[in-house]
């Protein structure tokens, strides 16, 4: 779970700037990832500006990472880098390449150190907002233990969500010590509906209210102002062990939760859905984003592929300052903030792979042939998604998997690194059709030798085969064309958004397979000449 805003400059300001009557430092460690913090605003505002996203949009989400007085010492000065360290860990598994910055304080009423983790709603590149469905309560809270524990860290407390700025002290410290907060959760889901593409009107906000676990009452004809909105407790139950109902009225659990806003939100995400969608990616800004040290690598690898620790530091000192991750170590101590991003030149130099810079201590033939081979289609790859074309299928080196992505993910292009994710889970679903369709032929392979082939039951099973080996098929050559998103629901929103088009043929679906959107867009053309002869 975590906190949208819309008003991005404001929680900046709030976890970087004294507060009335301030006794001691604001923070203890800055960090920005993707920016210097005193540019983060900028930064954002900047991204959002070329993906023309600056009104009605959420502007980005904040976070509150605590930690307890036994797990890290806030008196001692190497616990507040620990602690900041492992919000910088945190926020590059969930920001997508996006820019965030990590505020290190100690000043809440308990003392305890805590992180606030504040990122940008706009990535840089592709100018795609952030998934708000990837910080939901229970989403976060896994992802969260599987990252302090691939840094060597047990948190004893789960991960929970920041707040509204106006709210109270007590809830505050309540979300710095990890404490459940039925509203904060109610209020996630909501605007997780709210901002799911698919809400255009009122009954799909109903539709996708409901997939979050949450209704609207309770008036059947939902016609009052102020709606209501309630869901089950997630911690909660009764006498008879049955989670306990909450429900709040919107305009309790934020301004923008009134049914007018709400409204107002659903017309703009109609007047979206029915604009093209833009293939080529938003210019890149120009502060790079933000990279690894190499030496933060070294332990990684050690861990990921066994063995001594074989990864080196870059050769140069310069190489070394500009992977540096720029932090602000204390009150005071600020470097000077990197100029505004300024328009892109008319000639870019060719894009290089920052795998490049990588090197090994001692040689290593397979991890250095994996290093350049996922440098070469890096670089291939971010040529071709920016003329619209697709990923090359035979040219992902071998053995890259998501272990691969979790180490040298940092060092690739944020769109490559996007459709080498999407290749994952399609792979994995491939291999899921793979083991049904084979589970499924044992089972009839046991029935015959039982002499139920004749049974209902038997062909009902050869039917489940059957379509658990088309889609095996189907997605075997949608994985070799290089087209790893998931067809169906690509079309559907694309033909959510045409009502123009009546159906898709199978000529369709593998136009789209092979060119993507250029070919639904040809598809609508056609459909508007069709429409203005038969008129």
């Amino acid at each position: 779970m975590s906190q949208p805003t819309r008003t991005i400059d404001k929680v900046v300001d709030y976890v970087l700037n004294d507060k009335a009557g301030q006794v001691g430092d604001r923070y203890v460690v800055a960090t920005g990832v993707g920016c210097h913090p005193s540019s983060f605003k900028e930064q954002s505002r900047s991204d959002r500006r070329r993906a023309k996203k600056l009104k009605g949009y959420v502007e980005g989400y904040a976070l509150v990472q605590g930690f307890g007085k036994h797990e890290l010492d806030p008196t001692n000065p190497e616990d507040w880098e620990r602690a900041n360290e492992l919000g910088v860990a945190f926020g590059k598994t969930i920001a997508g390449g996006r820019p965030f910055i990590v505020v290190t304080q100690l000043d809440g009423k308990s003392g305890c150190l805590h992180n606030h983790i504040i990122i940008s709603s706009v990535h840089p590149v592709t100018g795609r907002s952030f998934d708000s469905s990837l910080v939901t309560h229970g989403v976060l809270a896994r992802t969260h233990d599987t990252v302090l524990a691939a840094n060597g860290f047990t948190q004893t407390t789960e991960l929970k969500a920041h707040r509204q700025l106006h709210d109270s002290t007590k809830k505050i410290e309540m979300r710095a010590n990890g404490q459940y907060i039925w509203t904060d959760d109610l209020t996630a889901r909501v605007e997780a509906a709210l901002a799911d593409a698919r809400s255009i009107d009122e009954e799909s906000f109903y539709t996708v209210l409901a997939e979050h676990g949450v209704d609207v009452g309770p008036n059947p004809d939902r016609s009052t102002r102020n709606w209501t909105f309630g869901m089950n407790d997630a911690e909660k139950t009764n006498d008879d062990g049955q989670p306990v109902y909450r429900r709040a009225r919107g305009s309790r659990l934020a301004a923008h939760l009134t049914r007018p806003a709400i409204n107002q939100q659903l017309a703009q995400n109609e007047r979206l859905a029915r604009q093209p969608v833009v293939t080529a990616p938003v210019p890149a800004p120009a502060v790079a984003v933000q990279q690894d040290a190499p030496e933060t690598t070294e332990e990684i690898y050690a861990r990921l592929f066994g063995g001594a620790v074989n990864l080196s530091a870059p050769a140069s000192d310069e190489e070394q300052a500009s992977a540096a991750t720029p932090t602000m170590p204390t009150k005071g101590v600020v470097d000077e903030a990197p100029p505004v991003s300024a328009p892109a030149p008319a000639e870019e130099e060719p894009y290089v792979s920052p795998l490049r810079r990588l090197r090994f201590k001692k040689p290593d033939p397979e991890l250095e042939a994996m290093r350049v081979g996922l440098a070469d289609f890096d670089e291939e790859t971010r040529a071709r998604l920016a003329a619209g074309q697709r990923p090359v299928e035979a040219h992902v080196p071998k053995g890259v998997g998501s272990r691969v992505l979790d180490v040298w993910g940092a060092y690739v292009d944020p769109a490559v690194l996007a459709q080498l994710e999407l290749r994952q889970a399609k792979k994995k679903a491939r291999s899921d059709a793979f083991e049904v369709g084979r589970d499924l032929s044992a089972e009839l392979k046991a029935m015959r030798a039982a002499g139920k082939q004749w049974s209902d039951a038997f062909e009902t099973k050869v039917t489940q085969r059957d379509v658990a080996n088309r889609r095996r098929e189907r997605l075997e050559h949608e994985f070799a064309a290089g087209c790893y998103e998931d067809v169906g629901e690509a079309m559907k929103a694309w033909k959510d958004a045409h009502p123009e088009v009546v159906k898709f043929d199978a000529k369709d679906r593998e136009d789209y397979v092979q060119r993507g959107q250029v070919a639904l867009d040809e598809a609508l053309e056609h459909a508007q000449r069709d429409r203005q002869v038969c008129a």
